[in-house]
């Protein structure tokens, strides 16, 4: 079904956030995740890919009664917290009870050869990514009120993620999807760093030139200023100007480029006539 009619047309109450016991913090610990030796494509059925990347490749199955997405990716052995997708899961576990968060099920690692395989299983969001949408809407401009909509489950979404001390810092509408019944999930946390308190700077240069912040892009230069959780506004700032107008500003630009004029230039404005 295409997502697009849905958002246009439905705009769904405010269920809040499920309850999520305290963690310390500071003790995290990496996810104890099973070693197999048997083939984990053989718990799903009707196993269909959807995806296929630099990240390994994602599927479309069925486990038991339940539409899945699974992730597959290739881990060197003895790889461990050097690594995005089991940082990502790590992230997913201490995330996992939120309605606005992709819902994390379970993972395993395939012990085969050359390279061992994480199966990541997650919640299956049909309604596609927001930047599937707007591509496919026309004029690639989605209506005011569908963009209210998103913007207020997003910023729900990103305020539980910077209450629990994490930055996502790749917001872009790639990262942003939409279920069949139009619930609005962000993905992909392979990039995002755990700060230890509030207010905390993170020097790793991180996230997609077009929708990264002034300081993020300085820290690649000087890595002493750093950025802290507000870098995900900006970017998200940059993902509703992609929402309005079907790309983000200075996207027509080779990224070394769209990098100085971020932060050489003004905070970009929506151009449309229309807005």
């Amino acid at each position: 079904m295409a997502a697009e009619a849905k958002v246009a047309l439905k705009v769904k109450e405010d269920t809040g956030k499920k309850q999520c016991p305290k963690e310390d913090q500071n003790n995290r610990e990496l996810p104890s995740i099973p070693v197999v030796i048997y083939d984990p494509a053989t718990r799903f059925a009707d196993i269909e890919q959807i995806g296929k990347g630099a990240y390994g490749k994602v599927f479309k199955a069925r486990l038991k009664d339940t539409t899945v997405a699974v992730k597959v990716v290739d881990i060197r052995k003895g790889q461990t917290d050097n690594n995005e997708a089991i940082q990502e899961i790590r992230i997913l576990e201490r995330l996992n009870q939120h309605n606005n968060i992709v819902t994390f099920y379970d993972a395993v690692i395939h012990k085969t050869r050359p390279q061992n395989k994480l199966w990541c299983t997650m919640e299956y969001c049909g309604g596609g990514s927001l930047a599937d949408i707007i591509s496919s809407t026309r004029n690639q401009s989605l209506p005011e009120r569908s963009i209210q909509y998103i913007s207020r489950e997003v910023l729900k979404g990103l305020d539980y993620i910077h209450n629990n001390l994490v930055i996502h810092t790749d917001i872009k509408g790639a990262n942003i999807v939409l279920t069949e019944q139009a619930e609005v999930k962000i993905i992909d946390f392979g990039l995002a760093k755990e700060i230890r308190y509030p207010g905390q700077r993170v020097s790793e240069y991180s996230g997609t030139p077009w929708y990264m912040a002034p300081e993020v892009i300085i820290t690649l230069y000087l890595p002493e200023i750093g950025y802290t959780v507000k870098c995900d506004i900006w970017s998200f700032g940059i993902t509703i100007i992609e929402m309005a107008q079907g790309d983000p500003p200075n996207r027509d630009m080779p990224a070394e480029r769209a990098k100085i004029n971020i932060f050489r230039g003004d905070p970009p404005e929506l151009q449309s006539k229309r807005w």
